[in-house]
This record gives C-alpha cells, sequence and structure tokens, in this order.
C-alpha cells in the first residue's frame, strides 16, 4: 500500500527528522537520529561501504544504518567529508548503471534535529529512494486588476521526473548545497519565468510546511519528503513570465474561479495546489470584493513555451 499524502505547517526550518518509521519502508539511522525510509526495491542497491542493515524483529524489513554515523558500529565515526564522498561515488555508479532516474547533478544538504551544521551532502536523486528531506522555494506570483486577484500557474513539462504534465505554482526549485532559501528563490525565479533579480527580490515569506507522500520513480515505491518555504510575489500587470530552463510546458493566468475549478481537479503537484489555496485563502476575499458578474474576466492565457527563446523545442 502507498504511503498516503500528508501537508502540515512545519515545525522546524533545517531538522528533517522523522518522528516515526513510515510503513512499508526499512527505516533509515543516521547516528541516533531516524531521517529517512528507503524502499524495499532499493535495498539490494545499497552500497555497503555506506550501509549496514540489520534484523528487526518486529518487521519484515531490515533497520538500515548508515556506517559510521553509529558510534558502535564495527567501522568507527567516518567523517563526514568522507561519507559525502561515498554517497557521490554510489550515486555516480547507480547513475552509469541506469538505475537512478531523475538525475539531477545536484547535491542538497540533510539536517538532523542540532542544525548546527549538516550531517550530509547527497545527490538530489537519491532523496525518493532513501525517503530523505528536499528542502525547497515555491512562489505564488500573482497581480491585481481593478482588486481582481489573478494567479500565474505553469504546467510542469511532461519530461519532467517528478509529477510531469502536472500544474504548479509559477515558480519553485530544491535549495542545492549550501545555497539559501533567498538565493534559490532569485535563481529559480530568473530560469523559470525570466524574473529579474530586483524583482524576485521583493517576494514575501508567508510560511513552512512539510510534505509528504508515497510515489513510484521508474515503477518502483519511494518516499517523497518536502520542506518548501512559501512565498508571495507580486508582479506588475502587464508582467508575462519567460520560462528559460525547458522545464515549463506552458503558463497561464487564472482568476479566482478558474483557479479554483482548477485545484479541484486533481491535477496539481500536492505542493503547489497547497500553496496556491492558502494564497486563495489571503486574498480570494479582497478580489471577490471587486468582482461581478459583469465583470468577471476569462483566464488570460499565455503562448505554450517548449524552450529557451530562439533554441527550439525542448527535447521530451
Amino acid at each position: 500500500m502507498i504511503a498516503p499524502a500528508s501537508i502540515v505547517p512545519a515545525t522546524i526550518l533545517l531538522g528533517s527528522t522523522l518522528q516515526a518509521p513510515v510503513a512499508g519502508f526499512a527505516p533509515l539511522w543516521f547516528r541516533n537520529e531516524l531521517i529517512g525510509a528507503v524502499s524495499p526495491a532499493w535495498l539490494p542497491r545499497l552500497d555497503s561501504r555506506l550501509f549496514k542493515l540489520q534484523d528487526d524483529d518486529g518487521s519484515d524489513l531490515p533497520v538500515v544504518r548508515i556506517r559510521g554515523g553509529d558510534r558502535r558500529s564495527e567501522s568507527g565515526l567516518v567523517p563526514a567529508a568522507t561519507l559525502n564522498r561515498w554517497f557521490a561515488e554510489w550515486a555516480q555508479s547507480l547513475k552509469a548503471q541506469g538505475l537512478l532516474p531523475g538525475w539531477r547533478g545536484e547535491s542538497v544538504q540533510l539536517y538532523g534535529a542540532n542544525e548546527a551544521a549538516p550531517l550530509l551532502e547527497v545527490e538530489r536523486a537519491l532523496l525518493r529512494p532513501l525517503g530523505l528531506m528536499l528542502r525547497t522555494v515555491q512562489v505564488n506570483v500573482f497581480s491585481f486588476q481593478d482588486k481582481r486577484l489573478g494567479v500565474w500557474v505553469a504546467q510542469r513539462a511532461a519530461s519532467k521526473a517528478v509529477d510531469p504534465d502536472k500544474l504548479d505554482s509559477l515558480v519553485g526549485g530544491g535549495i542545492q548545497g549550501g545555497d539559501t532559501p533567498l538565493e534559490t528563490l532569485v535563481r529559480e525565479c530568473q530560469e523559470e519565468a525570466g524574473i529579474p533579480r530586483n524583482l524576485a527580490r521583493r517576494a514575501v515569506p508567508v510560511g513552512v510546511i512539510d510534505s509528504s507522500a508515497g510515489a513510484f520513480d521508474a515503477g518502483q515505491p519511494v518516499f517523497h519528503r518536502e520542506r518548501a518555504m512559501l512565498y508571495d510575489l507580486k508582479v506588475p500587470l502587464d508582467f508575462i513570465p519567460k520560462p528559460m530552463d525547458g522545464e515549463t510546458a506552458a503558463v497561464q493566468c487564472l482568476p479566482v474561479q478558474a483557479l479554483q475549478d482548477s485545484l479541484a481537479s486533481g491535477r496539481w503537484t500536492n505542493e503547489g495546489a497547497w500553496a496556491s489555496r492558502d494564497l486563495l485563502r489571503r486574498y480570494a476575499s479582497v478580489s471577490a470584493a471587486a468582482s461581478s458578474p459583469a465583470a468577471a474576466a476569462a483566464p488570460r492565457t499565455a503562448p505554450a513555451i517548449l524552450a529557451p527563446p530562439g533554441k527550439g523545442p525542448a527535447a521530451s
């Protein structure tokens, strides 16, 4: 049975430990912290330098521990730099064998309950198979016309490894390495919507959510975990997004009713839908007060953008 989706307000910014093991997945421990949930299909692929498996009398699945992170390990306490190198080598080996779908070539830092320094740094494509936390930014991009709210929505490209073709917030992306959320926001605004730095930096933080759900990568069960830093960004009425990274199939600006209908369709990513509903809770009353049947506007749709300008169609 696939793990159900869950989205709740986050109570911590960096720490990524789990409160309890996830049913149907092997618990992954580092030192004395439960940091992940390993897909059963991935147990045979684990690198023996990094992981050791222990029987769990109460489960058909083993307990997985990162070697060296456990002070009781026979291999001693392995330095974080060595563990990071082993993770990178393992990821490259899996990629070469065609066993790592969604390869990004991006490193992601993982934190424990003590947020002073990261525990580990791993390739982003390993997060879902190991049930590790991805930190992201999610940006609601919108404008007002006579107090009527219009929200820019993106359709993800069919080539995306995660949630292809689904609707999403216009701007969103993973926080790489030691980048800050603001640095990530500015970069993703430019790449995904052509929003200049001076405008992107006007984004206002509005909350943090933790999202988790069972999913499938290349037909194998995985556990998706994401902590999204939510932002609002009001743009000028004449703004038209210009996606640059080939990860967006189309964009459109939706008024409140059209956005609500779209959210009810179930075609959205979990995180994008939550962020958009949160925006509506805060702004829809202002928009509704200014709207009337005669003034209702049809959705403003921008042309589909399949590739960076001047570079032809995006590869599928």
